[in-house]
């Protein structure tokens, strides 16, 4: 079976489970994704989209599973380098005083269909390396490559940075997004279908005809994703992307980027930083921990606390230090800190969280959050 028919097979497959569990916004999305990977041919489909007719849509994916046998993919695997960006002991220095920052030297890889989480604490460089990747910030040391692109105009080209502060758009939000489509060369229809076909795919349709001034910092996030997905970048670096979006936007921001990243018409990598550890682990291929302009850790996120010498877990509960400190009485071998609202606890490796959740229960504690952090960037904060 060939590659390309495995793929879509294995794709029909995941949009049956979405249909059979009624996740229709997913659903209609997840089929955009199909159509932009595969030729098939969804004119009707894009026209009920567009109209927001989500029930016909639902109806016509419907169809086309029943019937759907195979397509041919847009690509063709060769076609696109393994190693999109590559550090070698990249380094800034910000001046020659004793007290000035410096982001130390730093060696990694980001590869097509990934994502790399950057964290840590506010002001130990997670924006200086980011701008670094993306261009905007001279190195002090070190070396940076990025693939098959050589000249500068070219590796600029297929870079997407997006800031924390997005600049202010003038226009309706169609029109800057069709202006910035013929810019990198889209025009006529080719223009419109790929502007619709973001704007639709990132749900926001009902915002295209509104200015910048008329819609929220999470959509201004999205419209921003939209327009620079109009060149087809190979790099896609996010400052604080979730920095202001609420609880669900944050989970359908995170699904987006990570069905972009994995896309087999135009897969590409992904940096970006947060200071949500836990989302933007889940979401992550590896992690950067950068501490006091140091890297602390560069590495696969699977592999975050392989070698450890004890489980971290961190709660809160109706109870105060000097009540949990009775845990020692089970095991002489834990450690209680007491971290702002939370604890945290560090345990023999052979003391799992059903051990702790076991002995909580038996001391009559009200547990409101438990975390098992062994495996996470957070027990180094």
């Amino acid at each position: 079976m060939e590659m390309s028919q495995h793929n879509f097979l294995q794709r029909c497959t995941e949009l049956k489970l979405l249909l059979a569990t009624f996740a229709h916004e997913r659903l209609i999305k997840r089929f955009l994704d199909l159509s932009n990977d595969f030729h098939i041919d969804t004119t009707a489909l894009t026209k009920m989209v567009y109209a927001q007719q989500n029930d016909a849509a639902v109806l016509y994916i419907s169809e086309f599973l029943a019937s759907a046998a195979n397509a041919s993919a847009r690509y063709i695997a060769g076609d696109f380098d393994d190693v999109v960006f590559e550090a070698n002991k990249m380094r800034k220095n910000y001046g020659a005083k004793s007290d000035a920052f410096c982001l130390e030297s730093c060696d990694f890889t980001l590869k097509k269909g990934t994502i790399t989480g950057v964290v840590g604490e506010n002001g130990n460089g997670k924006t200086t390396l980011l701008r670094m990747v993306a261009g905007e910030l001279s190195l002090s040391d070190g070396s940076l490559s990025y693939g098959r692109f050589k000249g500068w105009e070219d590796i600029k080209n297929n870079i997407a940075y997006i800031p924390q502060r997005i600049p202010k758009w003038y226009g309706t939000l169609q029109e800057n997004m069709k202006y910035y489509a013929a810019v990198h060369g889209l025009h006529g229809k080719e223009n419109q279908e790929r502007v619709d076909f973001y704007v639709h795919r990132l749900g926001l349709s009902k915002y295209k005809d509104y200015s910048w001034s008329e819609i929220s910092t999470g959509y201004r996030l999205r419209f921003q994703l939209a327009k620079i997905m109009l060149k087809h970048p190979r790099l896609l670096v996010l400052d604080e992307p979730l920095a202001n979006l609420d609880v669900n936007a944050k989970q359908y921001f995170l699904e987006d980027i990570q069905d972009l990243a994995r896309s087999e018409a135009n897969p590409i990598a992904i940096i970006l930083s947060s200071q949500q550890l836990h989302d933007l682990e889940m979401v992550s291929d590896q992690i950067i921990y950068l501490k006091k302009g140091k890297p602390e850790y560069i590495g696969k996120v699977k592999d975050i606390g392989k070698d450890r010498e004890y489980n971290t877990f961190e709660l809160s509960g109706n109870f105060d230090l000097a009540e949990l400190q009775v845990l020692k009485n089970t095991n002489a071998g834990i450690q209680i800190e007491k971290k702002g609202m939370t604890f945290v606890l560090q345990c023999p490796l052979d003391f799992t969280s059903k051990h702790l959740l076991k002995e909580l229960a038996h001391m009559d504690f009200s547990i409101d959050y438990l975390r098992d952090i062994s495996n996470s960037t957070k027990k180094y904060f």
